[in-house]
């Protein structure tokens, strides 16, 4: 053996549940475990990501048990100048081929049909690149299109604009928080920011890092699902719109710009439900901690959440799991809001719920569950008589 693997090999520790990594979320502020470690040169491919060869440099991602913001911090620290040498080089062509005008075609011409009736409007590319797509708007009838980007085009605009693009840039930030509400800056009091994203898929927990858009050497630090933009909507005072593109909109439009969102797809609003940190509830156990984050076991059948926080439109009720007590026992929950069913299913370790609103304030939230059983019962730990279901991390304080 090499002396210095061997050397490595022994020093790593026993192994440890409280040894892992975690980052927290910043987004949210909730704990963001190690989620996967792919080399820095894995690109956007299906097919062949490491085409190029493994450059041996590890790179960690972390996802957030509440709002499922998976991110590195890898690049936290670098200038712009870093970004310049290391990714946006004479070599990004190769690993993001539509970069040269592709793209920008493309969705120009899909912006088109979507702003039909909005060619008056004030525009502004942000996270521009060339500033294709900006002039390919104005080749296509919008009259008033701006662009700006932090490295090709630097000048910060001076104006406020109706409507804002912005495609294929936030998964390149490692400041999402900062990025939107930069963005934020530049719009009007009736206006819209127009967001083109690849979100996670349904099974990530299962493909984790093998995900293909997960991808450092494209520069993509950051990704989101799509209750992560629900969450970011309403924490910028926002509106988020599902579609294609995606839709942050202020809550009062410009006409054209509404009759245009509107054809666009459903207003969705998103929140996360977790353990009560009140002991007192006899429907959850004590608190306990597996080393690495606070959570309680349900106690009964029958968990409520009594003042839950739901807007008007589509709305998804996440509500995270660590453990179940036997396999299958989240699957066979089911999610009622103010005593009517939602349609429900599990997104990795989340029972997922969706439920359309008609009016917006507090709800009762009650999630039945099969009966809990006792590890005794099931003959795991022979001294547990507790009927246990689901380990649901604590809520904040």
């Amino acid at each position: 053996m090499n002396p210095l693997l061997e050397e490595k090999l022994i020093s790593l520790p026993k192994l440890k549940r409280e040894n892992a990594a975690s980052r927290t979320c910043k987004i949210c502020g909730r704990e963001a475990p190690l989620f996967d470690v792919v080399d820095f040169n894995k690109m956007c491919s299906e097919d062949n990501p490491l085409q190029f060869g493994a450059a041996g440099i590890p790179v960690a991602y972390y996802r957030c048990v509440n709002c499922d913001f998976a991110f590195t911090d890898f690049t936290d620290d670098w200038t712009s100048a870093d970004y310049s040498r290391f990714i946006y080089n004479e070599d990004y062509i190769k690993i993001d081929g539509e970069y040269a005008g592709a793209r920008a075609s493309r969705t120009a011409r899909h912006m088109q049909s979507v702003l039909d009736g909005c060619q008056h409007l004030k525009i502004l590319d942000y996270g521009s690149g060339s500033g294709q797509f900006a002039a390919q708007l104005q080749r296509l009838g919008f009259v008033h299109v701006s662009n700006y980007d932090p490295f090709s085009s630097p000048e910060r605009p001076h104006d406020l604009f109706d409507v804002i693009t912005c495609f294929e840039v936030i998964e390149h930030t490692s400041d999402p928080i900062g990025t939107l509400a930069d963005i934020a800056r530049f719009l009007s009091d009736k206006g819209a920011v127009f967001v083109g994203e690849t979100l996670q898929p349904d099974n990530i927990q299962a493909i984790r890092g093998s995900w293909w858009y997960l991808a450092p050497r494209n520069g993509h630090v950051s990704t989101y699902s799509e209750f992560t933009f629900s969450y970011l909507a309403s924490k910028l005072g926002l509106e988020f719109i599902r579609g294609a593109p995606f839709v942050f909109a202020r809550p009062k439009l410009d006409d054209a710009l509404g009759r245009a969102i509107g054809r666009i797809g459903p207003r969705v609003a998103g929140t996360a439900l977790f353990a009560p940190p009140d002991s007192r509830d006899p429907r959850w156990h004590e608190t306990e901690n597996d080393g690495f984050q606070a959570f309680r076991w349900t106690a009964a059948d029958n968990i409520f959440w009594p003042r839950a926080s739901l807007g008007v439109g589509l709305n998804t009720i996440r509500i995270p799991f660590l453990i179940e007590v036997v396999e299958g026992f989240a699957r066979n929950c089911r999610v009622f809001v103010d005593g009517a069913e939602a349609e429900t299913k599990i997104n990795g370790n989340a029972i997922v719920a969706r439920i359309s609103m008609t009016e917006p304030g507090r709800h009762g939230v009650m999630l039945r569950t099969p009966p809990p059983v006792s590890p005794k019962a099931l003959g795991t730990a022979p001294q547990d008589e507790r009927p246990l279901g689901l380990a649901i991390p604590l809520g904040p304080g």
